[in-house]
């Protein structure tokens, strides 16, 4: 895919960037390339400025910019006018015996004339400085220019920086997806000879992660395979041991030294910090950056910049430099951190790495301590004489995957040595109870940081929680609790809270394609386009139309308590339940207006009795970015409201993301204005829309929604017929379409005007069957395509 992408941009005239990680294959990419044009524009030519062929390039020129010497730009042109007079041993006589006689500027000026001239290929391999870019461009690109230049890099913001921040110049090369490492490694460590059941086995579930997707890895890993067979026992207990110790890998190690050497000393506190996480674990961006927030970081600094604008930087550094890739799943950004630099970064001495793990079989030992202890769920024994004989005296964060036992807070010998913990993250921890919680609360007075996300088992926040007084971050997202108690207006640097449940579409969930489905592959990650810009957003008038019946889902928001509003600092804060029958008043909407500093709200229960006082809650909230709303399922049809209701929500002209949840009786009430019934500043801009039909029938989606960027469908009726209109000179703007089969076998669909939405990038499937794949795939390989650069949508199943 990267080299019809590449084949494509060196099309145009100009700069073109490559970039990725050292190893990844960035020059293999483009050489291919290169050779492909050479190959296209081979012909005889009397000279090289015989401007007679048809061919699109007329001469070629590859340069290698050495990364340990200071660039040369003499040097940089001699090697290059070489290269591109390859072909014309005239020219390059005359260009020798010119040096020799005028001096080191001949190849400057004959260099300057070649590419203003003719039309040149040229790849600059291995440029590290954007003040080398800026010498080149100084010098051979002050006059407009025939030639294709070719910049390869393994930092972002150069390639970024040789295109002038134009995106559609830049080719990231990524990192291999693990069936292709897979397949990539069978084939160089087996020779084509083929491998033992367990031999693929230990190869698939043990090496491949461990090489990162890097084809420089993997080729000296199946290399060294072939001569070397019990090197692998070792390499998948001692990854990078066995790489620094045998001569023949070794060259690998010094590479990732040299690599992980250079970051500044700033960043490397943080790459340490991500081996909390396992390799190619998905982490999600909120969750770091509110771990990274309390564990201080990242921090408001005295150049106006917030602690979230220097963590973005921090992020942005570690995609840069390939050591964390950036993924998005459900329009949610997920990073993962390489298994190669994982590997490399828990292989070093503990002076060096403040992270610590039990994981395996673990045994006593009095050297076991640091700043982060992270317990691996496969930590088979949970042995408690372990766990007691550690080092707590400077533990900051305790992170825990799979099973919790209580002993890892409550023991009497681990009560005064982990006063000092700021961070608490039980995320998808299984067997946390109410009581564990209480005693949390009780003993861990100076947490910042308390995740309990995905503990089914906690149904309620005790008391004790109002001693928490340092707390930041709360996250109860998916746990049975449905009510906060009023301790927690005590917790007055509240930042985040995130608390309800929801359908989760997890990336984690994500099934194999069949077997034979290579266009339903999950290798793909497409990102829904972004938003235009509104002032503002139209939400009542149709919002009057909609209907939450009948047997639909239960509300997904807690119960917050009186003087909510008290926590001025909230950033972000949700889902809050807002129907009468929960709050009792409308105190609620007072309480949310006081939170001027939202940039993220979820509310669930709006109805025709409360939809006025949302929308005057927050009209002034000018940091909000975005707002989820659920409508009640306890009411019936809203005609009734007549006026229209603004919200005002881009006052600032930030991005602004709207989530509507709605459940229909039938299909066909579904609110589909005419053109004449709003005009075209009062299209809605719904970010993501989930529509959950009760009954079958005709589900009709509109001109009135096309700038919506998410759409979600509940499939539960016998029959439900989807229509998606075509909008002539108008484009949707869908990137996403997901259904959820929730009637199983039951459900059946069907879909007309798939070929309308020109920009869908993926289609997800839940509870779906066979046949709910099969025409799904139908659909999609029958898709009409519009654009010649237009491909047609991912496949992509879920479990239920």
């Amino acid at each position: 895919m990267e080299v019809m992408f590449l084949a494509f941009d060196v099309v145009n005239n100009g700069v073109n960037s490559v970039w990725g990680i050292a190893g990844v294959g960035k020059s293999s990419v483009a050489r291919t390339v290169y050779y492909n044009q050479m190959l296209d524009s081979a012909g005889p030519k009397t000279s090289l400025f015989d401007s007679s062929s048809d061919t699109l390039f007329e001469a070629f020129g590859w340069v290698d910019v050495a990364p340990s010497c200071q660039f040369n730009l003499t040097e940089f042109a001699w090697h290059l006018l070489l290269d591109l007079c390859s072909d014309d041993p005239q020219a390059k006589e005359i260009a020798a015996v010119s040096m020799v006689e005028e001096g080191c500027q001949v190849p400057i000026r004959e260099c300057c004339k070649i590419l203003q001239e003719i039309r040149c290929l040229v790849v600059i391999d291995g440029l590290h400085s954007t003040q080398d870019w800026d010498l080149i461009k100084a010098t051979f690109l002050s006059k407009p220019i025939k030639s294709t230049i070719v910049v390869i890099t393994i930092e972002e913001k150069v390639a970024m920086h040789c295109v002038e921040n134009d995106k559609s110049r830049v080719t990231n090369i990524r990192r291999l997806e693990a069936d292709v490492a897979l397949s990539l490694l069978e084939k160089i460590a087996s020779e084509d000879k083929g491998l033992t059941s367990e031999e693929m086995a230990l190869l698939r579930t043990i090496i491949v992660p461990k090489c990162g997707g890097l084809p420089k890895v993997i080729s000296v890993v199946g290399e060294g395979f072939r001569s070397r067979r019990w090197w692998w026992d070792y390499l998948s207990y001692n990854f990078m041991g066995t790489l620094e110790t045998e001569p023949e890998l070794r060259p690998l190690f010094s590479w990732m030294k040299s690599y992980f050497d250079d970051c500044s000393d700033s960043l490397k506190p943080c790459i340490f910090y991500l081996s909390i996480f396992s390799a190619e674990k998905n982490i999600r961006r909120q969750r770091l950056l509110w771990r990274w927030i309390a564990e201080g970081y990242c921090r408001d600094t005295s150049d106006g910049r917030t602690c979230e604008d220097n963590w973005e930087n921090f992020v942005s550094e570690l995609v840069s430099l390939s050591i964390v890739q950036e993924s998005t799943s459900n329009n949610k950004v997920f990073y993962q951190i390489n298994g190669f630099f994982h590997e490399y970064i828990i292989s070093r001495p503990m002076e060096d790495n403040l992270v610590f793990a039990l994981e395996g079989h673990c045994s006593l030992n009095s050297t076991r301590g640091g700043q982060h202890l992270t317990i691996r769920s496969s930590w088979d024994r949970r042995d408690r004489i372990v766990y007691e004989s550690i080092d707590f005296s400077r533990l900051r964060s305790l992170t825990v995957f799979g099973e919790w036992e209580s002993f890892f807070i409550c023991s009497s010998k681990n009560v005064n040595r982990m006063r000092l913990l700021r961070v608490l993250d039980l995320e998808d921890a299984q067997g946390v109870t109410n009581q564990d919680l209480e005693q949390i609360a009780k003993l861990l007075t100076r947490l910042k940081f308390l995740s309990l996300r995905g503990c089914t088992e906690v149904t309620s926040l005790p008391s004790s929680m109002g001693g928490l007084r340092q707390l930041q971050t709360l996250d109860i997202r998916h746990t049975s609790i449905a009510t906060f108690p009023p301790v927690i207006t005590k917790l007055q640097k509240l930042r985040y809270i995130r608390a309800g449940t929801t359908e989760v579409w997890d990336c984690e969930d994500l099934l194999p394609a069949a077997d034979g489905e290579d266009r339903a592959s999950s290798s793909s990650s497409a990102t829904p386009a972004e938003g235009n810009n509104r002032p503002r957003t139209l939400v009542s008038s149709f919002l009057s139309k909609f209907i939450r019946r009948g047997d639909g889902p239960a509300a997904a928001g807690v119960t917050f308590p009186a003087d909510i509003g008290n926590l001025s600092v909230l950033h972000t804060l949700g889902v809050v339940k807002v129907s009468h029958a929960q709050c009792g008043s409308k105190a609620i909407f007072q309480e949310l207006k006081k939170l001027t500093q939202l940039r993220k709200l979820g509310v669930s229960g709006v109805n025709k009795g409360n939809i006025k006082e949302l929308c005057c809650a927050i009209s002034g909230h000018v940091h909000l970015k975005s707002l989820s709303v659920e409508l009640d399922k306890d009411y019936g049809n809203m005609d009734d409201i007549n006026q229209l209701v603004w919200i005002r929500i881009g006052q600032l002209g930030f991005r602004r993301k709207l989530k509507l949840d709605m459940t229909i009786a039938k299909p066909e009430e579904f609110p589909n204005p005419s053109h004449q019934d709003a005009d075209a500043d009062t299209i809605f801009f719904i970010h993501h829309l989930r529509i959950r039909p009760i009954q079958g029938g005709d589900l009709h989606i509109g001109r009135s929604w096309r700038d919506t960027q998410v759409v979600e469908i509940q499939c539960s009726s016998v029959l439900l017929h989807i229509k998606f209109d075509d909008l002539g000179l108008f484009e949707w703007r869908v990137g996403l379409l997901k259904v959820h089969f929730s009637g199983g076998s039951q459900s059946s669909l069907h879909i007309s005007g798939l070929s309308n939405l020109d920009n869908l990038n993926e289609l997800w499937l839940k509870g779906h069957t066979d046949a709910h794949r099969q025409y799904m795939q139908q659909q999609i390989d029958h898709m009409e395509l519009r654009r010649p650069d237009q491909k047609r949508p991912v496949l992509k199943f879920f479990l239920s």
